[in-house]
């Protein structure tokens, strides 16, 4: 069997479309796996070949096998996970992969940290990074000591996980009590934090540094628009520069002691003007495709750097460069036409679609119906919980 080929998880998401073009079109042998067939990234004409392994959270020993199986059968030398918790359940089991294949991403127990938000929020004050005001929620009764060194509104949101999952905006304490209640189960361990201003800018610093903490790769983006639109994942964003936020992120993630890909967020406070560390996400992020169409590959300079090619830094890209991701985006124009909100302007801006491409058409037929598991299958449902 010819070797390296690059196995990708997760492809139901279209991050992970994004990394399977980009690769193949670099020349790259690319093996997809998901555990649903409703996953537009399997269908791509760029994937060589294309699996359904059982999901690791109710079928643990039988996803790994799977997986151990097509990695070897189709001789592929480099196994990237494109979500954070496949990514994290693979690096607990990292030695049974070892032998193999190589998972070019830092310590499950570094990635567990770079996603707790407590602990990087506390790293970046310690180095001198801003962050918004926030204390710890571990009960019930630490709600209105909570409430009161804070204010309102405000926002509780679990200490782990990314996006708008088991977040809640609360504007007083009897909201944030029912809050509380209704998402308690989720987590055990909360932040509430100040709301910044919604008409903040954000901005997402992506980043590649080797172990040693050497810069690889850099690319900034800002969000145009989100969905949900109270805060959640970017539908609409576009390519720029900002120097200040570049250093800040990567002297986080060098106090992290981080190797491998990740995303810093930040949101401008306009109270102040300073822009404050919002979250680390310590994957591939959902605006990979943007980055890519700039001209920072991160899924081949991971993939090149686990293979043992010697590259130089990616640290300049096209500016100004949109991409939308089409039904998060219609998402959000229906949020603001039922919600009574104009759409914020725009400039006319061409944006590039991430799913839809002239040379690759099926992935575009398969998103359609990729809304299948999102109602039939418990595991996918709870992205409709927000």
């Amino acid at each position: 069997m010819k070797r390296g080929g690059v196995f990708l998880t997760d492809g139901y998401w279209p991050k992970t479309l994004a990394a399977v073009r980009s690769l193949g079109e670099a020349g790259m042998r690319v093996v997809v796996g998901s555990d649903t067939w409703f996953s537009p990234a399997l269908y791509s004409r760029h994937a060589h070949r294309r699996l359904r392994y059982p999901s690791f959270r109710r079928d643990p020993e039988g996803f790994l096998k799977s997986l151990q199986q097509a990695i070897r059968r189709h001789g592929c030398d480099v196994l990237l996970p494109m979500e954070e918790s496949t990514l994290l359940f693979v690096l607990r089991h990292r030695s049974e992969f070892e032998s193999f294949c190589r998972i070019p991403f830092a310590s499950a127990e570094v990635v567990e940290r770079a996603g707790n938000k407590r602990e990087m929020l506390d790293l970046a004050s310690r180095i001198g990074i801003p962050v918004p005001r926030s204390v710890v929620v571990r009960k019930a009764g630490d709600l209105p000591a909570a409430a009161q060194a804070i204010g309102f509104p405000a926002v509780l949101k679990p200490t782990i996980g990314s996006g708008a999952y088991g977040l809640r905006y609360v504007a007083d304490l009897e909201g944030l009590r029912a809050s509380y209640e209704d998402v308690r189960r989720r987590c055990s361990e909360f932040l509430l934090q100040e709301r910044l201003p919604q008409h903040g800018q954000a901005i997402g610093v992506s980043l590649l540094l080797d172990e040693n903490g050497r810069l690889l790769a850099r690319f900034t983006h800002r969000r145009l628009r989100e969905y949900p639109i109270t805060g959640g994942a970017s539908t609409l964003r576009e390519s720029i520069r900002f120097p200040l936020l570049e250093e800040r992120a990567l002297a986080l993630l060098r106090a992290l002691h981080w190797g491998g890909v990740a995303m810093v967020e930040f949101k401008q406070d306009v109270r102040d003007g300073e822009y404050k560390l919002m979250e680390v996400n310590p994957r591939f992020w959902g605006s990979l495709a943007l980055a890519i169409r700039s001209g920072v590959n991160f899924p081949f300079l991971l993939a090149n750097r686990a293979l043992g090619k010697e590259q130089s830094p990616v640290v300049d890209y096209r500016v100004g460069v949109r991409s939308r991701w089409l039904p998060g985006d219609l998402l959000h124009h229906a949020a603001r036409l039922f919600g009574g909100e104009a759409p914020p302007p725009t400039e006319g801006r061409r944006a590039h679609e991430e799913i839809v491409a002239g040379g690759d058409p099926v992935p575009a037929l398969v998103q359609a119906a990729s809304l299948v598991p999102l109602f039939a299958n418990r595991e996918y449902r709870h992205y409709l919980r927000r």
